[in-house]
């Protein structure tokens, strides 16, 4: 993967990126108020120097030194190194009188000495004595002076131009300001302003670099500890496409990813659970296919049978081939019955049946089924009673349906459980009663008989398609379609079917539908 596509090095370079302009703004703000305080700093300083000479230009014969040349000149220069900065002094029309020229930057310097003998300003000087000015670092920008006397001999005086070109103006009047014998004007150059930053620049860019190396390494650490769970997501993923369902993600944190970790865990769960009643569903199908084949194998071949036998020996016997006609047709009933039931199961299990929904009323529902069952059980000696009916029950279903649900746990009962007595006299009873199932109303219809029951390995398989327990291998008129259908009408209507059944005690069978 191209490094710039990898969320550990886009991670890494954002850190980077915000910690470089984190310093960066921080380091024009900071060269913002440096300057600003180095520029206050020059000009109270510059205006200090220039107020303390005109204090001393005021003390001269007339008040003013300022018909002293020599002096002025001196005194103007020696500022000037003292200061850093360029001293001229003007008379008070605005005329130069001194100026110092560009400052000096030795650190001692001799201004005055016996030249100013006699000056009563200037205190009388020994011939090898002199007045020694030194300058006092203060930091950036003009610097503050004291004056000294000292020996004359090894005192030495330098000079070195400045080439910025960048000056600013202190003008401090000499005397009464109102009406000023002259003026002290002192410039400087901005070198100080300059210096300070450059220097904070050089900080600033030192901070940068040391920022960002603080950053990779943060963003490399933090990157790892983000890409690894994401890392064993895709080796996860990559494991399932390889057909390995088991695989699941390691969930190390509470974080979103590990939120992430876990959310793909359960989809996998979810994918796995899928899978396997799609293996189930795809079993069952075949074990469908393979009994319907055997269902429908059975009336094809008498059909088949029927048809060589009238068409050989029997096709000159009326007798026999009235008989051999009136099987077939019974085949064919069979045959029809049979694919209008597997038809009819395949629709409600896809859910297009198309269940007409109307109020049923329950009781109505029962008598009906009865009515057209009771001669055949009563054939059989078996009574059927609607026993226990509540009134006024109602649900909302498709009636026919329902019809037929209730008629096939009817037939069942009759068929297989009441008719097993040997001796006869048997009772099936039906009956209805409101119910509540998870907080919802719901009616309950039970068919229950006093037949043999239902063996315990076959109770689990009653309502598979085409399952027939014991009780039901040597019934040659059963399909073990009936039950399925009634399963499926009452799962078609919002509601389900359940039985009970011990050996020897009969059996009981409820469908539950919503009222």
């Amino acid at each position: 993967m191209p490094m710039m596509q990898s969320i550990r090095w886009r991670l890494v370079a954002s850190y980077v990126l915000s910690s470089v302009a984190t310093v960066g703004i921080a380091g024009v703000l900071a060269q913002s108020l440096v300057g600003r305080a180095v520029a206050e700093r020059r000009a109270e300083d510059l205006t200090a120097n220039a107020v303390a000479i005109a204090g001393r230009l005021d003390h001269g014969p007339g008040g003013t030194l300022l018909t002293h040349p020599p002096v002025l000149f001196d005194l103007a220069r020696s500022a000037a190194f003292v200061a850093d900065a360029r001293v001229r002094v003007l008379d008070a029309e605005a005329n130069v009188v001194a100026d110092s020229g560009e400052p000096q930057e030795a650190m001692e310097m001799v201004v005055l000495g016996a030249a100013m003998a006699g000056v009563t300003a200037v205190p009388a000087l020994a011939d090898d004595a002199a007045l020694l000015v030194r300058r006092h670092e203060g930091g950036f920008g003009p610097q503050r002076f004291t004056l000294g006397v000292t020996a004359v001999e090894g005192v030495a005086r330098s000079r070195r131009p400045s080439h910025l070109a960048r000056w600013a103006d202190i003008r401090v009047p000499i005397g009464d300001p109102a009406a000023p014998a002259g003026f002290v004007e002192v410039s400087a150059s901005d070198r100080a302003t300059l210096q300070a930053l450059a220097t904070t620049r050089r900080a600033f860019t030192l901070a940068a670099l040391a920022a960002s190396l603080v950053a990779t390494a943060l963003g490399l650490v933090v990157g790892r500890s983000m890409t690894r769970p994401l890392q064993n997501l895709t080796e996860t993923a990559a494991r399932m496409a390889g057909d390995d369902l088991s695989a699941r993600a390691e969930v190390r944190s509470r974080d979103e990813i590990g939120q992430l970790a876990a959310q793909f865990n359960s989809m996998a769960d979810r994918l796995g659970e899928s899978f396997q009643a799609l293996a189930e569903e795809r079993d069952a199908l075949r074990r469908f296919i393979a009994d319907a084949s055997h269902e429908l194998r059975t009336p094809i071949t008498a059909l088949r049978s029927f048809v060589e036998l009238l068409d050989g020996p029997a096709a000159d016997d009326a007798a026999a081939r009235t008989e051999f006609l009136a099987e077939s047709q019974a085949q064919l009933r069979r045959l029809e019955w049979l694919t209008g039931q597997l038809l009819d199961l395949s629709r409600l299990d896809a859910g297009v049946a198309g269940i007409e929904r109307e109020p049923v009323a329950v009781g109505d529902l029962v008598q009906s089924v009865l009515g057209s069952l009771r001669p055949g059980a009563a054939a059989r000696g078996i009574a059927l009673l609607a026993d226990a009916v509540e009134e006024g029950l109602v649900v909302g279903g498709d009636r026919p349906r329902l019809e037929t649900a209730l008629a096939n746990l009817v037939e069942n009962a009759v068929k297989f459980g009441a008719g097993g007595h040997a001796s006869g006299g048997a009772t099936v009873r039906i009956g209805a009663r409101s119910d509540e199932i998870d907080g919802a109303p719901a009616v309950l219809i039970w068919v229950a008989d006093d037949g043999p029951g239902i063996a315990p390995d076959d109770l689990p398989h009653v309502f598979e398609r085409f399952y027939r327990g014991k009780a039901l291998v040597d019934d040659p008129g059963g399909s073990g379609l009936g039950l399925a259908i009634v399963r499926s009408i009452a799962c078609a209507h919002g509601g389900s079917v359940t039985v009970e059944s011990e050996p020897g005690q009969g059996s009981r069978f409820t469908l539950v539908l919503p009222a």
